[in-house]
């Protein structure tokens, strides 16, 4: 190899590499000038859309300062899959929301609440007694409600023993039961959160320093 070869080797600049994203969705971006197909890349530090047919750059949003929030647009049927999210640009200006559509926009709006919620935190926070079915008893746990679902924490390790996002709540999510199980003098008789895909429905009861309601109230706010 010549010098000419070697200086022009030494001169080539290394490839970009792809940042680390948590999930990518195709999506269609609604706006004044129409409708058009994007890559929605999601991670813990920005959310960035790509145009499917080049894989350029779009539009890039700082999670920490130019991502606000995301929402469902709620439409004329339970078929609808549109959502707003609301950015604004370098982290100035007042906030927009963005108009986007997608059939994973249930598994969108969890990992954009969940990359939002890991700056807030739980939503709440409850003592709750949950039935073992093999021995009929009640076991003291604390349930979190999160942004993106709910989680069943060990009391004494607080270890998570049991989690699910609200994407995956079946129809109906929750079942009341009539009478109070294994105890007496309750309010009610506690509740069934309900999971798709196979997976055991769990019930659960308040425990001293909560109530049934209290709890439920949470996914009607």
């Amino acid at each position: 190899m010549d010098s000419s070869n070697k200086s022009s080797s030494r001169s080539t600049p290394a490839p970009v590499e792809e940042p680390e994203y948590l999930a990518r969705y195709l999506v269609v971006k609604h706006s004044w000038r129409g409708r058009y197909k994007r890559i929605l890349c999601l991670s813990n530090v920005t959310i960035t859309t790509l145009d499917p047919a080049t894989l350029s750059v779009t539009n890039s949003y700082e999670v920490a300062s130019d991502f606000d929030s995301a929402a469902p647009i709620i439409g004329r049927d339970e078929n609808s899959n549109e959502f707003n999210l609301n950015v604004r640009t370098d982290g100035r200006g007042k906030f927009k929301g963005i108009k986007f559509s997608s059939r994973y926009r249930a598994s969108i709006l969890t990992e954009l609440y969940r990359i939002r919620g890991n700056r807030l935190g739980a939503v709440a926070e409850f003592p709750v007694l949950h039935l073992r079915r093999r021995n009929a008893e009640w076991v003291a746990f604390k349930l979190k409600v999160t942004y993106v679902g709910v989680e069943l924490i060990d009391l004494k390790s607080g270890d998570l023993r049991w989690c699910l996002d609200f994407r995956d709540f079946d129809s109906p999510a929750i079942v009341y039961l009539s009478d109070a199980y294994g105890k007496k003098g309750s309010e009610h008789g506690g509740f069934v959160l309900c999971p798709l895909y196979g997976r055991k429905s769990k019930a659960f009861q308040a425990a001293s320093g909560s109530t049934n309601s209290a709890i439920l109230q949470i996914w009607y706010v």
